[in-house]
């Protein structure tokens, strides 16, 4: 239960949005405990109460986070949602004291089949592998591109060059840092790059100035990236509600600020920049893939992961220089 503390202090201060996962499981944990060292512990009724309160809280959050995390990472990171599980598993003596020693064998066992079963699963059309493809269409310089972040497959291939080999993509979206696979698109397919609007409110102290910028998206994405280069940014705020981080990156890399759920008006960003010419660049993006990528190899449409992974989706960019 020591590690499970460690886990929920570490994650609210580093991972304020997913330490649920931690601290919940650690609660029941330690009712569990409360209840195993009090009378009621060395009743029947007491140690099913404890198994109760220990796992209630852990297995609808850790248990169902397990097929998510399988989909975001790939069966190549598989080992990652198995060592969560199996987090939890350990803790399964200390709350069921009937079989302190077959539990964690039986774990054990249970993780090694579920490794070796994911390795050794052949790949075809009952087992089909993860395919990881993005196309991105730069509305300035009118040129598209598609990327892969996994190895090649027979999918993804025909949209890559064969030859294509892992690397920087920070020319087309500055500030990734994940080497990838790309290549020119043979055919384009252009894409409304989004609709911005910017205009200097005032200017501030040191040469800085005080920007405001709506940005909307002409093909009704509700996901929109933004990215400042060349100058830092002291501030900012959306609709009118004051940021709560503005620490700038470390080296040439851009600010960065992802905004989910855009309303169909666009979104209203104010941003207090520092001295110097600063080079804005606005990313929307779309689940679902153009031409003949929107349908899979067996004629359906690949399904998009969610946004927080390449997943399949179509993205375009537009650049706003700011003297």
């Amino acid at each position: 239960m020591l590690l499970w503390i460690l886990l929920s202090v570490v994650s609210a201060v580093l991972l304020p949005g997913g330490s649920h996962v931690f601290v919940w499981p650690t609660l029941g944990l330690l009712s569990a405990a409360a209840v195993l060292t009090s009378r009621a512990g060395e009743t029947a009724g007491g140690r099913v109460l404890a198994a109760a309160l220990g796992m209630v809280p852990a297995a609808p959050l850790v248990f169902s986070l397990m097929p998510l995390l399988t989909n975001a990472l790939g069966q190549g990171l598989v080992a990652s949602p198995v060592a969560v599980a199996a987090l939890l598993t350990a803790l399964l003596p200390g709350v069921l004291p009937v079989l302190p020693r077959l539990l964690p064998v039986t774990a054990a066992v249970v993780a090694t089949t579920v490794l070796a079963g994911v390795a050794l699963l052949a790949r075809g059309p009952e087992n089909p592998v993860r395919a990881d493809l993005l196309y991105l269409w730069d509305a300035d310089r009118r040129t598209g591109h598609w990327i892969s972040g996994v190895p090649a497959d027979d999918w993804s291939d025909d949209f890559l060059p064969t030859d294509a080999e892992r690397g920087s993509v920070a020319d087309l979206w500055p500030g990734w840092r994940v080497p990838v696979r790309r290549g020119p698109a043979a055919e384009a397919y252009p894409l409304p790059g989004p609709r911005v609007t910017t205009r200097v409110l005032a200017d501030t102290a040191g040469g800085g100035r005080r920007v405001q910028v709506t940005a909307a998206s002409r093909r009704g994405s509700d996901h929109l990236v933004v990215l400042v280069s060349g100058t830092t940014v002291r501030g900012w705020s959306l609709s009118g509600v004051p940021g709560q981080y503005a620490d700038d990156p470390a080296g040439d890399a851009p600010w960065e600020l992802w905004i989910r759920h855009v309303p169909a008006r666009g979104a209203e960003l104010e941003l207090g920049l520092g001295a110097g010419p600063a080079t804005v660049r606005f990313i929307d993006r779309t689940h679902g893939l153009p031409g003949p990528a929107a349908d899979g190899p067996d004629g359906t449409r690949p399904p998009a992961l969610g946004v927080a992974s390449l997943g399949e989706a179509s993205v375009a960019a537009t650049t706003r220089a700011l003297e």
